[in-house]
């Protein structure tokens, strides 16, 4: 198989194009036995929440060129097979995702948008649980989050996230990919700090220590 440019969407191999996660589908069929095929993002020994988090990093506008997106992104693609492990696995690393939005990411967000005294509040929060969701809900008030990004913080917070993954997944990327959160994100280091929350998840292997 050539060498795939990475860009903005699945791709295609027969062009030699795909995202990071179709590049892995690819690498996977070939290494057993099967046809390359059309590019597709879904593979049935993924992490789900593993896919979404590297379908974002690939596609927000924040890379400067295909060969920067394809040089950093595409290594990554020879990890993320066989990363699907248990529901307490999935589960534990949610509750990482949701802790890196709400704790280092939103708080870039409010900074964005000049405030930064809530966007401190959200920093110094302890490690996101079902303990702290409370806390987190009446700062996200305050900071009138729902100016900001149209987002109701009753929505956002996802109460019912350590029993419904699905609806947890899809409510968290669906904030990241709004217009007015992502523009606050635009930056090579955020970049830097999303794809090491992806080395994080990729790196657990227990479901130990649940929150």
């Amino acid at each position: 198989m050539q060498k795939l440019s990475l860009v903005s969407g699945c791709g295609d191999y027969a062009s030699g194009t795909a995202c990071v996660v179709s590049a892995a589908v690819a690498k996977w069929r070939i290494q057993n036995g099967q046809p390359l095929g059309v590019a597709t993002d879904r593979l049935h020994c993924m992490c789900p929440i593993i896919r979404c988090w590297m379908i974002t990093a690939n596609d927000l506008p924040w890379w400067e060129s295909s060969k920067i997106r394809t040089d950093t992104l595409l290594p990554f693609s020879e990890k993320l097979a066989d990363t699907k492990g248990s529901d307490g696995l999935t589960r534990k690393r949610m509750w990482l995702v949701m802790d890196a939005i709400w704790r280092q990411f939103t708080p870039i967000v409010l900074r964005y948008y000049e405030k930064d005294s809530m966007a401190q509040k959200l920093e110094d929060l302890p490690e996101v649980t079902t303990d702290s969701l409370r806390q987190l809900k009446a700062i996200l008030i305050d900071a009138n989050m729902r100016h900001l990004i149209d987002f109701n913080p009753d929505v956002m917070l996802i109460h019912t996230m350590p029993n419904n993954l699905a609806d947890a997944q899809y409510r968290l990327f669906r904030l990241v990919h709004h217009r007015s959160f992502e523009l606050g994100l635009m930056r090579t280091d955020v970049r830097e700090k999303w794809i090491n929350v992806a080395r994080q998840m990729i790196e657990m292997t227990s479901d130990d220590a649940l929150p």
